[in-house]
């Protein structure tokens, strides 16, 4: 998938600290491509379990390109941030 220089510009800004975007909006509308819960691509398999964990629970995966995410709980809400598309936010 190539990326727009618009969808770079705001990749940039989703990595500076404290930015609360979603990683599909950030990169101009992409769809994901895999499970945010288990990581496994999304066309393959049933993530019936997997959508009825999410509604309890932060992503685990970053849905984009899958990179295991750095999850934080807190009793306000969680943040999970990706290595490559950012920090997204309850």
């Amino acid at each position: 998938m190539a990326v727009s220089s618009r969808s770079t510009m705001i990749v940039r800004e989703a990595r500076r600290p404290g930015a609360k975007v979603m990683c599909a909006i950030v990169l101009g509308g992409a769809v994901d491509t895999y499970c945010d819960h288990c990581g496994a691509p999304v066309n393959v398999g049933d993530h019936g379990g997997c959508r009825a964990a999410r509604v309890m629970e932060p992503p685990r995966y970053c849905g984009t390109c899958r990179r295991r995410m750095v999850v934080q709980v807190t009793p306000t809400g969680w943040t999970a941030r990706c290595a490559e598309h950012g920090t997204i936010a309850s």
